[in-house]
């Protein structure tokens, strides 16, 4: 019964940010006809505002994000064509990539090629995973080996998630949120509903970490 509830806790901490983030993204979606601007234009706005003429918006059907190789900016379509708390918030995120980019933030500049080199491994890690009870038994050299490499994609994965985490927590909370206030891009008392929305972005970020951490403790128990 113990292990039950701890397994259900267990998915509740993992989960359960990424759900309230879906639920929170959604409630601050509603388009507000009072904002100027929509993402889009906010993005323009604050690339003029913050020179960085390099950099360009584009719309993706892949999630919001910054490509610091291209160094291009891609939004949703709701948050490049919406006026909404929400738009305004992860556009606004966006943009703090981009000026960490321009300020030459090392673990931006390390998390890309990092999660290429995770992506690949954590492809090996999964054969690996498939191969190794067999791989034990008629081959136990190769098997330890194989053993290696899963040890090799979790810690690796779980690597991405510590870069990722400060770069995530310095866009929102040093770079977006400012920015928003200094601006006055939205009116005073939508500035709780702003910072929630980058709140909970960054715990679907920390959920991420969570999860990968405890897989690479488990896998360093056995």
């Amino acid at each position: 019964m113990l292990w039950i509830l701890l397994f259900i806790a267990l998915l509740a901490l993992i989960f359960g940010p990424q759900l309230w983030v879906r639920q929170v993204l959604q409630q601050y979606q509603v388009q507000r006809y009072s904002i100027p601007g929509t993402g889009a234009e906010l993005a323009e706005h604050l690339l003029h505002r913050f020179n960085l003429p390099g950099v360009k918006v584009e719309e993706t059907q892949i999630g919001d994000h910054y490509d610091p190789e291209t160094r291009c900016i891609r939004l949703s379509a709701k948050n490049m064509r919406g006026k909404s708390l929400t738009a305004i918030a992860i556009t606004t995120h966006q943009v703090g990539h981009a000026i960490q980019h321009a300020e030459g933030m090392s673990l931006l500049l390390a998390r890309r090629p990092l999660s290429v080199f995770a992506l690949w491994v954590q492809r090996i890690t999964q054969i690996a995973l498939i191969s190794t009870p067999f791989l034990l038994t008629l081959l136990p050299i190769v098997g330890r080996i194989s053993v290696i490499l899963i040890f090799i994609g979790i810690g690796s994965a779980a690597l991405v998630y510590l870069i990722t985490l400060p770069v995530e927590f310095d866009a929102s909370f040093k770079k977006a949120l400012p920015i928003i206030k200094e601006g006055q891009y939205v009116d005073k008392e939508d500035y709780d509903a702003v910072r929630k929305i980058l709140t909970v972005c960054a715990l679907s970020d920390v959920a991420g970490a969570l999860a990968s951490a405890l897989n690479f403790l488990n896998w360093i128990r056995r």
